[in-house]
């Protein structure tokens, strides 16, 4: 399957926050035919690139396993005062509220977990 028909996997961070990168990380090693990992380090990607569905891999603070959020209104709200302000939940909220999106699962990976785990579990999530 070429990257054109490939199912895109949206995975975010801070690839200078170690805490924050590890989803990144993934994208660049984890390969599965029929899927294309796009990093994302704003969100801007999903404003640009209109989706009913969205696929996310994300870490997640809190979290003491890999969860899979589908309801984004269990997202944290932020205050928002200006567009730099907009993080990845606003952004989806956003999106969900004018009809442009349907669906989304949000994989949430533990901050701390070791990459070589999350990595076998994400394979399962995916597949």
């Amino acid at each position: 399957m070429n990257a054109t028909n490939a199912t895109k996997v949206y995975c975010f961070g801070n690839p200078d926050r170690i805490d924050d990168r590890v989803a990144l990380e993934i994208a660049d090693e984890l390969r599965i035919d029929g899927i294309e990992f796009v990093k994302c380090t704003s969100p801007d990607p999903l404003l640009l690139n209109h989706h009913e569905e969205l696929t996310i891999i994300d870490a997640v603070k809190g979290l003491k396993k890999i969860q899979v959020i589908r309801d984004i209104d269990r997202l944290n709200d932020t205050k928002t005062l200006t567009m730099h302000d907009f993080d990845l939940g606003t952004i989806l909220k956003l999106l969900k509220e004018t009809g442009q999106l349907k669906n989304v699962k949000i994989i949430g990976i533990p901050c701390n977990m070791n990459k070589e785990e999350v990595k076998k579990k994400i394979i399962g999530f995916l597949v």
